[in-house]
């Protein structure tokens, strides 16, 4: 992982957590660097291939053009599409040298959350006296391409030649970071346990998709995603509740669902907050009106032994008594068992009549097609 292939900072970093979250393994997050204005010779060597190739290319500077360019102990690279050749990627630039990266990976575990220790791959002694240990799964976080190595996130994302199998490793990528991971997983040709790319595309904030992930770690629910056959489906409501097998989770805890996401082009929508904590819980309310027939709109809050939630609109029109209303909302607030519903009509009219609306009979769904009759409390 100690290379960058298209411009002069890349990062990387791992933990080691349990069932509980962060464990007591490790949070290795890299860091590379360019030396200033100082150019060196890459150290290159011959790729052992079968059949004759192109010769690498001689370089005298870290931008250097070329089909393929080899160095010690990581290999040999190329430059095809996508890496190059594209309307987005239009010059063939070969991967720096670790020399002129200066590759750094900064481990953090429970022993050290705040001050990291310093490993070199060319030194296994440094690895031996860290608290390294190889029976914890271990994570590689690897910043973007403007991002640096004293970026808050990377240590949050941490704090929220050893015998040691790759399958037990999980790279975690942002932006030109994702590439990184990605490069990682082809070199050792798949042995790799997983890799995680957080890139936003669409209508997404590119550099708020890591905040994404690092949420998803606090919030093991809180990222439930839906399949459906649109986004319009969606946000029409069409794709609730989850299967009985569940709604994979987006982010940190997505491996816990490989049945559920094996098959190949799935789709998944998803509601998120527009700031820090990101996470949502998605539930269905439906009401049965009792009362006079009015005009106006229906509020309910949920109250449950987790938290409760703030008011959400179910229902804006016509309110005649026993009429079956119902909407979705995605609370920020994870409620738990719902063990009461504020009901709240109001018509923002003067009413010299006073009428009274209110609820025969209250239901929440929660997205794992559990369904709560629960107690009333009228406004």
């Amino acid at each position: 992982m100690g290379f960058n292939g298209t411009g002069p900072r890349s990062e990387g970093g791992h933990w080691g957590p349990e069932e509980s979250g962060w464990g007591r393994g490790g949070c290795l997050h890299g860091h590379q660097s360019v030396r200033g204005r100082e150019v060196t010779r890459p150290e290159q060597r011959r790729c052992p291939r079968s059949q004759p190739r192109e010769p690498t290319v001689e370089q005298s500077h870290p931008f250097s053009l070329g089909k393929e360019i080899c160095y010690d102990r990581v290999g040999c690279f190329s430059a095809p599409e996508p890496w190059a050749g594209t309307a987005i990627r239009p010059l063939k630039v070969l991967p720096w040298s670790s020399e002129n990266i200066v590759t750094r990976f900064l481990l953090y575990t429970n022993k050290n959350t705040n001050t990291f220790q310093s490993l070199l791959p060319s030194d296994p002694s440094t690895v031996e006296a860290s608290n390294f240990q190889t029976d914890k799964k271990t994570r590689f976080i690897i910043q973007g391409f403007i991002d640096k190595g004293d970026e808050s996130w990377l240590l949050d994302m941490c704090k929220s030649s050893l015998s040691y199998s790759p399958s037990n490793v999980h790279v975690i990528g942002h932006s030109l970071g994702a590439h990184v991971a990605g490069e990682a997983g082809r070199t050792t040709s798949g042995a790799i346990g997983r890799i995680t790319g957080t890139v936003a595309y669409v209508a997404c904030n590119h550099l708020r998709s890591y905040k994404y992930y690092n949420d998803s770690i606090l919030n093991p629910s809180g990222f439930a995603g839906f399949s459906c056959a649109s986004y319009s489906d969606f946000t029409a409501n069409k794709c609730f509740p989850c299967p009985s097998e569940g709604c994979p989770q987006m982010g940190h805890y997505a491996d816990k669902f490989p049945g559920r996401t094996s098959a190949e082009g799935q789709i998944f929508y998803l509601n998120t907050g527009d700031a820090s904590n990101f996470a949502r819980w998605r539930y269905k309310v439906t009401v049965t009106l009792s009362g006079k027939k009015v005009t106006g709109h229906v509020l309910v809050s949920l109250l449950g032994d987790k938290g409760n939630s703030r008011q959400y609109k179910i229902f804006e029109g016509t309110l005649n008594p026993g009429d079956t209303v119902s909407n979705e909302f995605d609370s920020d607030v994870e409620v738990g068992d719902v063990q009461k519903v504020k009901f709240l009509w109001n018509n923002n009219v003067i009413n010299l009549t006073l009428p009274k609306v209110g609820a025969s009979k209250i239901t929440v769904e929660r997205n794992d097609g559990a369904l709560l009759d629960v107690k009333i409390q009228l406004r």
